[in-house]
């Protein structure tokens, strides 16, 4: 016995799991909260675009995050996927002010299926900013 009955100290409730759920969070899935209880919303997904250059040896990019929240707004979800060789993000937003920075990977997107462009977009640090409202929202690559 360790002092702690037959328990000892093997806990998976540890503040080093809630570090890396939080890093899975806020930047391979980009959700992020910039003001309390979710009153703005910042969508800001990285994508894992590094060579086999730069991967450690025996390890592949990551191709995929799905993640969801379900916030005091409403459940908030950020998905993208490398689909047949081609980007695609998913989105759900609740009813709070949102802005999605996404990655520029392609020239032309879909968005829910209907054509779009990067032009009638501000673009910052290479993303595209794009202001959301309440819904769910695809982008896919042409």
């Amino acid at each position: 016995k360790d002092g702690f009955g037959d328990v000892g100290m093997n806990s998976f409730n540890h503040y080093a799991y809630g570090a890396v759920e939080e890093w899975m969070y806020r930047y391979m899935a980009g959700i992020e909260s910039l003001t309390p209880g979710f009153g703005k919303l910042l969508l800001q997904p990285r994508i894992d675009t590094r060579s086999g250059d730069e991967l450690p040896a025996g390890q592949e990019r990551i191709k995929w995050v799905k993640c969801s929240f379900d916030s005091v707004k409403g459940m908030i979800e950020s998905n993208w996927s490398f689909d047949g060789g081609k980007f695609v993000y998913e989105c759900t937003v609740p009813d709070t002010e949102t802005v999605l920075m996404l990655p520029m990977l392609a020239d032309k997107l879909k968005l829910n299926g209907n054509p779009t462009d990067f032009n009638s977009y501000e673009i910052k640090d290479n993303c595209a900013v794009i202001h959301l409202t309440q819904g769910k929202y695809v982008f896919t690559e042409e």
